[in-house]
């Protein structure tokens, strides 16, 4: 199941049909004792590394990550300090005080804890998107990278819109009769920042457009998030001005009705790339398409 979308567009063709082969030759493994970080590619199921569902393939990428409590790195790098000062009667410089850091980074990395973190992805080659559930670009690119270097080629860019999603969502507000009209109601929640950053509002349930109207107007805040519901398929969302949507609530139950508690996250992974398909294609026709 998603809980964020970040989508990118295909602008090639691309060869899926060993995909699963290509995959397996960069496995998932934990770190080596001196490495911070191993990135490989998870298993979706017990035998599989993607799976084909309806022209939708579904993808896992695993990061395993080494975790060293920078107080305990700035605790050592103290202690050692105070030794050289004391024993040697003299002042450590900047740039030893960063070789020092880097040695005790070092020293600690065979004894540090891993943790995995684990990143989904579907191709749809039918609506030619790639949809990553990530936080941010940064895992999103790490993504698209890994599975680049997989496959070896993979011609892909972030969808471009003519249009920002929140302002328009955002002057849609203010219209009620094209609002009824979309096939996105608005929620209420609001992120603005002002030009120059230096001020930002956050605003949960705020049904008052004229109150978000004047924020935009009277004082020239930029709306960089906002709230919207997806009423035929049941989903609720946050999309940002970059078309990156967050904090995903599918409502299986009436979706699905009593039996939703008893359903595998196969299903609930397929169900949701479905909607994002949809939900993506349907934005972005909404605000006036893609810049070419």
């Amino acid at each position: 199941m998603f809980k964020n979308a970040i989508a990118f567009r295909l602008t090639g063709e691309i060869e899926t049909f060993d995909l699963n082969l290509k995959l397996s030759q960069h496995p998932e493994k934990r770190c080596l004792s001196t490495e911070e970080k191993s990135v490989g590619f998870k298993k979706i199921n017990e035998n599989d590394y993607s799976i084909n569902s309806n022209e939708i393939i579904f993808i896992k990428l695993a990061i395993w990550e080494k975790i060293i409590p920078p107080a305990l790195i700035n605790e050592e790098l103290k202690s050692k300090i105070k030794e050289i000062e004391e024993n040697q009667n003299r002042v450590v410089g900047i740039k030893e005080k960063k070789q020092l850091k880097d040695e005790i980074y070092f020293s600690f990395l065979p004894k540090a804890l891993q943790k995995p973190t684990y990143i989904t992805g579907f191709i749809d080659e039918i609506s030619k998107l790639i949809v990553v559930d990530a936080s941010s670009k940064s895992k999103a690119e790490c993504f698209i990278a890994n599975l680049r270097k997989a496959i070896k080629s993979l011609p892909c860019a972030y969808i471009n819109l003519k249009q920002n999603p929140c302002l328009f969502f955002a002057g849609l507000a203010n219209d009620d009769h094209t609002l009824n009209d979309s096939i996105f109601h608005i929620t209420g929640k609001y992120q603005l920042v002002s030009p120059d950053d230096t001020k930002k509002a956050s605003l949960q349930n705020y049904q008052n457009s004229t109150e978000v109207a004047s924020l935009i107007n009277n004082q020239g805040m930029i709306v960089t998030r906002i709230g919207l519901s997806y009423p035929p398929y049941f989903f609720e969302f946050v999309v940002d001005q970059d078309l990156s949507i967050k904090s995903i609530k599918p409502d299986f139950e009436n979706i699905y009705g009593d039996d939703s508690d008893e359903l595998e996250q196969e299903t609930k992974m397929f169900y949701s790339s479905q909607t994002l398909i949809k939900l993506f294609n349907n934005l972005i026709n909404l605000v006036g398409g893609e810049k070419q």
